[in-house]
């Protein structure tokens, strides 16, 4: 078996490179790293990060078809419950719609649409230990009130 030590960047195949680099960067605080000249391929990256996040206009490679899996989201932490809140309300604010808030049992969740209508969560941890919380309380799913913090059995929607 491979020994892998992290995940260490997704690239995404965006409809319009510098329509995402807005995005990212500026609802996310994700800095530019390197762009090409032709503005196609941006990298994003979080501080010291080379990047975390790859933009490509019309990358060519495999394109989804009926049997390939596609991504569902991507998530993004912020430090603790008090940021994610700010967060919801500043998204909100920007004209963003919250498409779900989520208590998952390891982490309260936000999740929003980039231009490209791909999910992406924001995230802060329930637990200092998530790894045993999960192991323990196994996957779960609930609407999450975020002035309260209260979490009540999902409804479908």
């Amino acid at each position: 078996m491979v020994q892998v030590q992290k995940l260490a960047h997704v690239v995404l195949n965006v409809g319009n490179a510098q329509a995402s680099k807005e995005f990212y960067s500026k609802v996310l605080g994700v800095q530019v790293s390197s762009e090409s000249e032709d503005g196609k391929t941006v990298h994003l990256g979080l501080g010291s990060s080379r990047h975390d996040l790859t933009l490509i206009e019309g990358a060519t490679g495999p394109r989804p078809n009926e049997r390939q899996p596609r991504l569902i989201h991507f998530a993004w932490q912020v430090e603790d419950y008090e940021a994610l809140k700010s967060a919801y309300y500043e998204l909100k604010a920007k004209g963003l719609t919250i498409k779900h808030t989520f208590q998952h049992n390891v982490t309260d969740s936000i999740y929003i649409e980039d231009p490209d209508g791909m999910l992406v969560e924001l995230y802060c941890n329930r637990w200092d230990n998530g790894l045993e919380a999960m192991q323990t309380m196994g996957p779960r799913t609930d609407d999450l009130d975020i002035d309260t913090r209260i979490a009540t059995p999902r409804q479908v929607r």
